[in-house]
Formats: structure tokens, sequence, C-alpha cells
């Protein structure tokens, strides 16, 4: 699975976090996250209905509309939980992404064998 961030935001917390976790896909500064998250599908090789997006505010609703599998969470605009696929149990901030994640990961039958290594 590759993770990426399309942010509005400049923040070098952000850039830092990033780098912790290993995430080598980071927009911040982005005004429009339609062309970042396209430009990103055309490094990866992937199709749109190969990504999944999380957002939680309006820039976020092409996206959100356009992916395979678009998520926000129970706090964001009535509009994006009206169009996105899912919306998470977790509130933004309170583990929405964790959430995400695992919801993929099991999906894609990878999140029992990530867990065995925490269960050692």
């Amino acid at each position: 699975m590759t993770v990426a961030l399309i942010t509005g935001r400049r923040s070098d917390i952000v850039a830092r976090r990033a780098q912790e976790m290993g995430v080598r896909h980071v927009a911040q500064g982005v005004e429009d996250k339609m062309v970042a998250w396209e430009a990103l599908l055309l490094e990866l090789g992937l199709q749109p209905e190969q990504s999944a997006y999380i957002g939680d505010d309006w820039p976020d609703l092409a996206v959100i509309r356009a992916c395979g599998l678009g998520i926000t969470v129970p706090n964001a605009p009535e509009l994006l939980r009206r169009h996105a696929h899912y919306v998470t149990q977790a509130a933004g901030g309170a583990g929405a992404v964790r959430e995400t994640c695992e919801l993929i990961m099991a999906a894609q039958g990878t999140l029992e064998e990530r867990m065995e290594a925490w269960l050692q």
C-alpha cells in the first residue's frame, strides 16, 4: 500500500511526521487537490478506481467522488458525507486515518499478518 498526503496547508510538522512514517509522497500548499491527486496517480501508474482518498472538507469533494474508495469523517460537512463511499466511526483527528488504513488492510487481507507482529 502506498500512502500519500495532499494538503492545502504548509507545515514543517506534517513534513517531519510524514518522513518519520515513511510517507514518500507529500504535497503541501495544494490549492486544487484534484490536480495533485491526478498527478500522483500518473506518477504511481494507477487508475482512479485503484485509489482511496480520505478528506474532511469541501476541497476534498471532487477527489472523494472520483476515486475508487472515497472516505470522510463524521464531523465533515454533510455534502462530503453524502458523496463518500464510507464515513469513519472515528472523528477527524481522533483515529479516522488509522481506521481507514485498517479497513483497507483488512480488505486486502494484510491486517492480520501485520497484527501478528504485535502479538508476539
